[in-house]
């Protein structure tokens, strides 16, 4: 199952590299963006297998890296790996405390818009699709844990406003919406708030 993240992966980076190749006189970017996301949990089926959840670490801290090449100066083309962290949920009852666990992490490949406020700021929107890969532990009072992991692809949307400090660095603050399968995953809808520096080769 890891596999078809890792071949997604690898189309979207032959996609952004065709894309650079054939833009060479704009620009090419890279960057890092690190923030805070909210998942939420599978709760019926938790119930149906645990009972109702009683306790549950739904935010986490995120790192994402990311490149892309902008085609004008309105839209880009962008790819990246976000790490959304562990989320953890718990259900406990008379004589039972069951623990469900959830590593998110994702490739993603992005259409990026702009539309530039004046020469510095610009509003920015995005819409792609994520590659992402769920692994999970799920503990059981009395018979033990089991553990594994699913993938699949899903669509993103973000927000966002960037400022650009000088020719060849950019900050932006940013919302995005991973709305990824609950019931393949575990967790679902994640949202992120995030700030990102980026530097214009």
């Amino acid at each position: 199952m890891k596999m078809r993240v890792l071949l997604n992966a690898c189309l979207a980076a032959s996609i952004a590299i065709s894309i650079t190749t054939a833009q060479a006189d704009n620009s090419v970017y890279a960057g890092v963006s690190v923030g805070q996301a909210s998942g939420t949990f599978d709760s019926p089926t938790i119930q149906y297998f645990s009972g109702p959840i009683t306790s549950q670490d739904d935010k986490q801290n995120t790192l994402s890296i990311y490149g892309g090449a902008n085609i004008n100066q309105n839209i880009a083309f962008e790819m990246g790996y976000v790490d959304f962290g562990s989320y953890k949920a718990t259900s406990s009852g008379f004589n039972y405390i069951d623990t469900y666990t959830f590593d998110v992490s994702g490739v993603s490949f992005n259409v990026v818009g702009k539309l530039p406020v004046n020469t510095q700021l610009s509003l920015q929107a995005k819409l792609g699709m994520l590659a992402w890969l769920s692994e999970f532990k799920s503990c059981f009072s009395g018979i033990g844990c089991v553990t594994g992991d699913t993938n699949d692809s899903d669509l993103m949307f973000g927000v966002g406003m960037l400022y650009q400090a000088s020719p060849k660095a950019s900050v932006s603050l940013n919302y995005d919406n991973y709305d990824i399968d609950t019931e393949m995953s575990g967790l679902g809808e994640i949202k992120v708030l995030s700030v990102s520096g980026t530097y214009h080769f």
